[in-house]
């Protein structure tokens, strides 16, 4: 199983984390508006899972989701920390399922 290894955070995560505060949009309940905006990129990009998730200093936090069964995972394991530490590059995962320790994916 291949393992994506993470570049340094950002001198930028500090803002990043305090404006994510800010906004109060952890731990709240669904809204139809980002289950919708999930929906469709699960759609347009014919994907059996799409999210719509945010993340703070510890977790990946799933504001809308399909075809995922869970709320959270660890920041360690998802795929956006790696976009945050690189963002002057496109992070593509051409298989998720080979770097996936989830209930969701292989590995």
């Amino acid at each position: 199983m291949a393992a994506l290894q993470s570049p340094p955070l950002p001198s930028t995560d500090a803002a990043r984390l305090r404006a994510l505060a800010e906004y109060a949009i952890l731990d709240t309940d669904h809204e139809d508006s980002f289950d919708q905006l999930a929906l469709l990129a699960a759609r347009l990009c014919s994907a059996p899972m799409a999210v719509v998730n945010f993340l703070d200093a510890e977790r990946q936090w799933f504001k809308a989701a399909v075809g995922v069964p869970m709320r959270e995972t660890p920041r360690a394991v998802a795929f956006c920390d790696h976009a945050l530490r690189n963002p002057h590059q496109p992070t593509v995962v051409e298989d998720a399922t080979r770097h996936c320790h989830l209930p969701f994916g292989g590995g």
